[in-house]
């Protein structure tokens, strides 16, 4: 299965690992024979390959961090990430050092075959795809994108601050549509910030594949009136990478 996302070309065989995609990874599929295309830029394609392998041994190694989704392990060939899945703690891995790579082995525990078919959605959302496309300059961010006469306006703020909020006010009021209530991908090209659509949008089931120019980025914080003002650089740095993906 090929996906584009943004500018980006997500290959993924379906060889011994198979997902469902639902309507939301379907709105970004694309035919494989894309990836033949000689006017696609080879950098902009990001591979993956799957393997079954026992990530029981790595815990075993030095733990880097624990949480109750995902774990981190120094070892003699490098950093592996490892996500929880359902029953099996240690679900699926990869290496970090892989995310520069062209090609992107996420190793998968034998357990995980009993619980076949899985998501696309779920899986493209741990496999380290937000941190490969960060690594390609192309950033995931939390927030709720809309259509203004053709431009993107993103409202960003923490969880519960009211970015849905906000995003709906303007679908009732100005008639802007909502293109996903929860992410978008960045991307620089030709000197212009662009927003993209992006397959995963929590759990507001909003969500569009649709690339406009960024006209504003709001930063969202709630208080007893109503004021909207420019920021510090400072508070720009702050509140973009507390927004951003990176999952440090």
């Amino acid at each position: 299965m090929v996906y584009r996302i943004g500018d980006f070309y997500i290959d993924y065989p379906e060889s011994n690992f198979p997902l469902v995609n639902d309507r939301f990874m379907d709105a970004f599929r694309v035919s494989e024979e894309v990836l033949k295309d000689e006017t696609v830029d080879k950098k902009d394609i990001i591979r993956f390959r799957t393997e079954y392998k026992d990530l029981k041994e790595i815990s075993d190694c030095k733990q880097l961090h624990y949480s109750s989704l995902s774990e981190l392990y120094e070892t003699e060939e490098g950093t592996m990430l490892i996500y929880h899945w359902c029953k099996s703690r240690f679900g699926i891995g990869y290496w970090m050092k892989d995310l520069d790579k062209e090609e992107i082995v996420c190793y998968i525990n034998p357990q995980m075959h009993e619980q076949l078919p899985v998501d696309g959605n779920w899986f493209f959302s741990i496999c380290g795809l937000h941190r490969a496309l960060l690594k390609r300059e192309a950033p995931v961010l939390h927030a709720s994108y809309i259509d203004w006469n053709g431009k993107a306006i993103l409202f960003s703020a923490p969880s519960q601050t009211g970015k849905s909020t906000q995003a709906r006010l303007w679908e009732t009021h100005e008639q802007t549509p909502i293109i996903n209530d929860d992410r978008v991908l960045l991307r620089k090209k030709n000197d212009m910030w662009q927003a993209y659509g992006y397959p995963s949008c929590g759990s507001s089931k909003i969500c569009i594949n649709r690339t406009l120019p960024i006209a504003a980025l709001v930063i969202l914080v709630q208080g007893q009136e109503n004021v909207v003002r420019p920021m510090t650089l400072g508070e720009k740095i702050t509140a973009l990478f507390s927004g951003i993906e990176i999952y440090t």
